[in-house]
């Protein structure tokens, strides 16, 4: 615990406001999963990739930066990218990526193909 509040700036929350703050994540009403207010082209992906994954600057980098989930396993960005690259580089780190909640509505099935268990 101490190597992730003196290094990498992680919170120690009480009990009651991190059972909040997990729920907001768990039912995606934190405000992380709020579309921004104005129409946007960025779209929201779900990562699944093995726990010992690190960081992803690129995705690190977004506008809106990522939530990890389950020991990094889950992260959640939205990005304007095309689903190629994001497929790609999920795949490169052993894992998937999932079209969420798209910008706009759309009807490629190639978007969110079939993929194998991690």
């Amino acid at each position: 615990l101490e190597l992730f509040t003196t290094q990498r700036g992680a919170q120690v929350l009480p009990e009651p406001v991190a059972q909040a703050f997990w729920l907001s994540l768990r039912d995606q009403t934190h405000e992380f999963f709020q579309p921004e207010a104005s129409p946007s082209m960025l779209s929201l992906w779900r990562f699944s990739l093995p726990g010992s994954t690190p960081a992803l600057a690129s995705l690190q980098d977004e506008p809106r930066g990522c939530v990890l989930e389950w020991a990094t396993g889950l992260r959640w960005v939205w990005s304007a990218k095309p689903a190629a690259q994001m497929q790609q580089l999920a795949q490169d780190h052993g894992g998937h990526a999932t079209l969420y909640r798209p910008a706009q509505l759309v009807t490629d099935p190639t978007l969110a193909p079939r993929f194998a268990p991690l």
